[in-house]
């Protein structure tokens, strides 16, 4: 959509973005950049599932902190009841376009939902220090928290949901 020279892209969940002209991958239904913004998770070299990264605004009001979001059996062996040790990532590596494994903590250095698995099956690492910055270098990008549902607007509006278009 085009206004007074400039195009609103509002594909992505109440995130509207104004560029000067309309974006190279205007036509597809979700941002293209934000395929940088998933990763493969694995343990010792093999892969074994997904995650994304998530920005949210600092409590004090300036700048943002960077979250690796998965499932918690990713990272947490639930029948033995033992954290997952030797954990990876695999993300783009946009300037070499290839891949990259990048090594992450073991698995009870990582936030698990109080209610964890099978309940709630969603593990939670602070990207800290100089890690978002790494990411941002390989072309890795976050997902505004600005995309989610809350509560709230769900239930004013339940008949949204998976598939909102």
């Amino acid at each position: 959509m085009r206004s007074d020279g400039f195009y609103l892209d509002n594909r992505i969940w109440n995130t509207p973005r104004w560029y000067l002209e309309r974006p190279k991958d205007w036509w597809t239904f979700f941002p293209t950049e934000y395929l940088n913004a998933v990763a493969f998770m694995g343990q010792q070299g093999a892969l074994m599932g997904t995650a994304f990264f998530v920005s949210m605004d600092a409590a004090s009001g300036s700048g943002q902190h960077i979250y690796l979001v998965t499932a918690s059996h990713c990272v947490w062996n639930w029948e033995s009841d033992m954290p997952r040790s030797d954990l990876f990532i695999r993300v783009n590596d946009e300037p070499a376009a290839g891949l990259r494994d990048i090594a992450l903590p073991n698995g009870d250095e990582w936030y698990l939902h109080e209610d964890s698995y099978p309940r709630v099956d969603v593990a939670v690492l602070p990207l800290t220090g100089d890690a978002g910055s790494a990411l941002l270098q390989l072309g890795c990008r976050w997902v505004p928290r600005t995309m989610f549902f809350s509560e709230d607007y769900l239930s004013e509006n339940p008949d949204y949901g998976v598939g909102l278009s």
